[in-house]
Order: structure tokens, then C-alpha cells, then sequence
């Protein structure tokens, strides 16, 4: 898939990885537009975008922002993105459900998803490694945004410590497989799931035919 133009793009096709995974997640809104006075509205409660049934899973999802001049190399996402009520309904789940039962979907814009040259690519940390991370940019750098590569124009200590998506989230990273995201085997929402494995909906459906 090429470029992604919005956020809910990227939400879609988390929440066919969810579907993929057996985990039948229902979606939420960021916001709405009222169609008589054109004023938008946030929902309440600051649900995550994805939350799950089958399995106690939530997932907020974000994106990077490129910058004004469109490239993406320069690209980073800053911590406030994250809205405190956000942050809130993600601890609590998280505290209710255990540390690997919330996560932030984060993605990038540019690229074509499964291509060698500059590919897309997309992340699922749980938010307890999340917040890890958000530390170790704060405490080193000073600076509250996560840079997407590690270039020139970030500071020093980020380039020398790696202090950069592609590093710190490498862990998590998804991977893009016959036009959709699954999550490699030793990624920690497998324990959730049937054999540590992504279940097959097709066959599961066909079972009950």
C-alpha cells in the first residue's frame, strides 16, 4: 500500500491485524464533526482506538508527522501527541489487565509497506515499554519527541546512543506479509493468542460453516 494519508488508514489495518489475530477488536473515534453546526467533538473518556473482546488488548493508535518540507527522513512523533487522558486510560488498562494489554500502534506516512526501498513500516510496543522509551529521550536528550532515523539534524547524544524509532522499537516492529500487518512470533501479544501464534479467521470461520 503507498502512502498512508490519515491516521484511520492506519487504524483499518490494525484492526484487520486484531481481526487476524482472533481478537475481534471494536473501534473508536478520535473525534466527531456534528453535521448541523460543523463543530468537533471529542469522545468521552478518552477510550484507545482499539479496544479487543476475545482478549483483554487495547491499542491507541498514532502516527508520525512528517514535516513541512515532506521529508521523511526528518520525521519524529512528539510525546504530546499522547493526550493525558489518553495516558490515564492506558495505565489503568494496563493495571487491570496486566503490562502487556495495552499498546500504541504507531506508524509511519511515507513509503510502500513490504518494499526494500523505503518502506513503511509500523510498531506495537506496550505502553509499560512505551513509557521506557519516552524516559530514555527525555533523560538523555532533554527533548520530548522520538526521532524516526537516526540523521544529522537530531542531537548528538540521540545519534551517538541511537535514541531513534528504528532502534528503540525495533523490538516490536511489525511485519508487512500479503498486503497486511501480522506480528512476528516473539512479539509479546502472541501470549494472548492460541500457541503463541496468529490465528487463520478463514479456517476458524470455515470450521464453523
Amino acid at each position: 500500500m503507498a502512502r498512508l494519508k490519515t491516521e484511520a488508514e492506519f487504524r483499518g489495518e490494525l484492526f484487520k491485524l486484531m481481526r487476524r489475530c482472533w481478537l475481534w477488536p471494536k473501534t473508536t473515534t478520535n473525534a466527531w464533526v456534528c453535521h448541523r453546526c460543523g463543530a468537533r467533538n471529542l469522545p468521552e473518556g478518552n477510550v484507545p482506538d482499539l479496544v479487543c473482546h476475545n482478549a483483554p488488548v487495547a491499542i491507541e493508535v498514532k502516527m508520525f508527522s512528517p514535516p513541512k518540507d515532506d521529508e521523511y527522513l526528518r520525521s519524529s512523533f512528539a510525546f504530546s501527541d499522547i493526550t493525558p487522558g489518553q495516558r490515564q486510560w492506558l495505565f489503568l488498562f494496563s493495571k487491570d489487565n496486566g503490562l502487556e494489554s495495552a499498546y500504541l500502534g504507531i506508524g509511519m506516512r511515507h513509503g510502500r509497506a513490504g518494499t526494500k526501498k523505503e518502506p513503511r513500516r509500523a510498531w506495537l510496543p506496550p505502553w509499560s515499554k512505551w513509557l521506557v522509551v519516552e524516559r530514555l529521550l527525555v533523560d538523555n536528550t532533554g527533548n520530548h519527541t522520538l526521532p524516526l532515523f537516526a540523521r544529522p539534524h537530531i542531537s548528538h547524544i540521540a545519534q551517538k546512543q541511537l535514541l531513534v524509532a528504528e532502534h528503540l522499537l525495533g523490538d516490536w516492529e511489525l511485519v508487512w506479509n500479503k498486503g497486511g500487518w501480522h506480528l512476528p512470533p516473539e512479539h509479546p501479544l502472541c501470549t494472548y493468542l492460541r500457541d503463541g501464534q496468529e490465528r487463520d479467521t478463514e479456517a476458524e470461520a470455515a470450521r464453523w460453516r
